[in-house]
């Protein structure tokens, strides 16, 4: 018999262990729900036994009929599926809803919590009251003490309360007294600085128009100055128009002699401080821009309402240019300036050789210099007229004249700066900013 329960024990732990499985038990019950019918035809149908495990079987025998599988989804396609969500999706189902429902169920366990320590509270004094109203306990005694030291100790706060008010009082009223002295001898002085700053305003005025009556006497002044050496050019111009019996009124000519040195209007030309006699001895060369003022003169002779016949930009430029090389200046443009500056360095070599830059690089050689050799790299006018210059230097020995000696190449620039308007350049200054022998 012992053998028997061990075989029996074995086949129904077996048995129970297959059916626990989430695998098993999840597709077994989701078969069962799938095909409760073919159960039910099974348990409860009509017929014999024979009759209904036939049609049962019929219904099943997948392997004589393999569409089953297809034609009858509740087969096992549905009861596999059932089993995979069940498997697979619930339990993140489950953790999703238990996700919604946390703060709920936080809230309902914290309403618990406060309601149990609310209790404990009051069963808390509930407990005081009942200890304290015990006969035979002294803690009667030692409550009315207690209240009675409370109210005492409220008096008292009360009592320095009300004599600190009125401490605070009577030292408010005090300070308002002295603010309100303050505020008498702040309004004094106060009409007394108005006076005063209303004196040295008026006073203030009267020096503000003495200055501006004094600058305009300077301007004026200055504008006297500048006026005959613009008048002068004016009148050069007119003249040398008139030999060709050309005519323009005056302020055709004053905008060709504001034109030529860069103003805009020839009442800039007279507003400018620079424009006079001293400068105007200083100006060597006059820069011309053929677009520029070829721009310029049209428009004047637009403003003079006459045919072109008559006059026209040529005939200006030419009038003008007579008028300047008259009066001393070197009208011309910025490669014929280029090319006078070449000429005066070639002919004056020592105004390269007496450069610092130059002469540090001579004292590393030994060679007399007496030749110097000069291109122009480039010519630009910006604010001044700047002549970008390459050449090098060379000689004999200096110890036998025989020997060529040791060249030295240079960089350097030759700038005019204007010293009349935009256009009228003073005399160049050279800088060699790179010199060194050639090895």
């Amino acid at each position: 018999m012992q053998i028997l329960d061990d075989i029996w024990k074995s086949i129904t732990g077996n048995i129970k262990s297959k059916v626990t499985d989430p695998i098993i038990g999840a597709f077994v019950i989701s078969w069962s729900l799938c095909n409760w019918d073919k159960l039910a035809i099974l348990f409860w149908g009509k017929g014999s036994v024979n009759e209904r495990v036939a049609e049962f079987t019929g219904m099943m025998s997948v392997f004589n009929i393999p569409k089953l599988i297809v034609l009858d989804i509740d087969l096992f396609i549905l009861p596999i599926v059932l089993t995979g969500m069940y498997i697979f999706v619930f339990p993140w189902v489950s953790l999703w809803i238990r996700g919604v429902q946390k703060q709920n169920i936080i809230k309902q366990y914290e309403q618990v919590v406060s309601i149990d320590i609310e209790k404990s509270e009051k069963q808390k004094e509930l407990n005081k009251l009942i200890l304290r109203s015990d006969p035979e306990k002294n803690f009667l005694a030692k409550e009315v003490e207690l209240d009675l030291r409370v109210e005492e100790d409220r008096l008292t706060r009360r009592m320095h309360l009300t004599k600190y008010i009125q401490n605070k009082t009577e030292s408010s009223k005090k300070q308002l007294e002295i603010k309100s002295i303050e505020l008498e001898k702040y309004k004094i002085e106060n009409d007394s600085a108005k006076i005063d700053y209303e004196k040295k305003v008026r006073q203030e005025e009267r020096d503000k128009l003495k200055h501006q009556e004094s600058i305009a006497v300077h301007n004026a002044v200055l504008a006297s100055n500048r006026f005959p050496f613009s008048y002068g050019l004016m009148e050069s111009l007119s003249s040398s128009l008139g030999n060709d019996e050309i005519t323009i009124s005056l302020n055709g000519l004053s905008d060709c002699i504001a034109a030529v040195f860069g103003y805009d209007n020839f009442y800039s030309l007279i507003n400018d401080s620079a424009f006079n006699n001293e400068n105007s001895r200083k100006c060597i060369y006059i820069y011309h821009d053929s677009d520029y003022l070829t721009k310029r003169f049209d428009f004047i002779i637009a403003n003079e309402g006459v045919t072109s016949e008559y006059i026209n930009t040529n005939i200006i430029f030419e009038h003008v240019s007579m008028v300047m090389q008259q009066l001393g200046f070197n009208f011309l443009s910025g490669e014929s300036i280029a090319e006078k500056i070449y000429d005066d360095l070639n002919n004056n070599i020592s105004i390269i050789l007496d450069e610092p830059a130059v002469n540090s690089a001579m004292a590393e050689t030994d060679t007399i210099f007496d030749d110097v050799y000069v291109e122009i790299s480039s010519v630009i006018f910006e604010s001044t007229l700047q002549v970008a210059l390459v050449g090098n230097a060379s000689g004999t020995h200096r110890k036998d004249s025989e020997v060529h000696g040791q060249d030295i190449s240079f960089r350097g620039v030759a700038e005019c700066t204007p010293v009349l308007g935009k256009f009228g350049l003073s005399e160049y200054k050279l800088v060699i900013n790179q010199a060194s022998p050639d090895f």
